[in-house]
């Protein structure tokens, strides 16, 4: 018996290929809403974009670190 809902083994490892299916497998709606894009995976690295988004920032127009964090997460 496994605790995790792994995705299946044809998805690992990530790959430039297979990183949107991963992303849509893994993470929770709420972080899906957030819109990262760009999506770069290979052995060691993996990097997204955190579009500027009005329910991101403060009145001030500073992005929320908690959004950040979850990004970096």
């Amino acid at each position: 018996m496994t605790l995790l809902n792994l995705p299946p083994d044809d998805l690992w490892p990530l790959t430039q290929d297979n990183a949107d299916v991963l992303f849509d497998w893994v993470f929770a709606p709420w972080v899906k809403e957030m819109g990262l894009t760009d999506f770069v995976g290979r052995e060691g690295f993996v990097s997204m974009r955190l579009p500027l988004n009005d329910r991101l920032k403060f009145f001030s127009g500073t992005v929320c670190g908690q959004a950040v964090m979850a990004a970096i997460a």
